[in-house]
């Protein structure tokens, strides 16, 4: 039997690879475009350096920032997703709102001290 939300878990899924292989392969061309490649040989510690604090000086593009935020976040919601399914399963009403992390009771209730 498939619950209603398993294919929300797998299009997440693959939607948060998706934005790793895309944020890898930016990074990738950004590290490659100027004038250092990607590979500098250890054996030149001057070439290293320099390569290094080029790479260090240039502004990272805010691309980088949006893409490195959504797989983390499509992540979390296969969490979501997961726990609603489990709730679901173990014949919890669809009314109740589930969310990760589940717990028995509500944090916000819970004294520090």
């Amino acid at each position: 039997m498939q619950l209603p939300l398993e294919s929300g878990v797998q299009k997440k899924l693959k939607r948060a690879n998706e934005n790793i292989q895309n944020l890898a392969r930016e990074v990738d061309a950004f590290l490659a475009e100027g004038r250092y490649g990607l590979s500098i040989s250890d054996d030149d510690q001057k070439l290293a350096e320099e390569a290094s604090s080029y790479h260090r000086s240039r502004p990272i593009p805010p691309r980088f920032s949006v893409l490195a935020g959504e797989a983390p976040y499509n992540l979390r919601s296969c969490l979501d997703h997961l726990a609603c399914i489990l709730h679901l399963a173990n014949n919890g009403s669809s009314s109740q709102t589930m969310e990760f992390p589940v717990y028995i009771n509500d944090p916000r209730e819970r004294s520090l001290w």
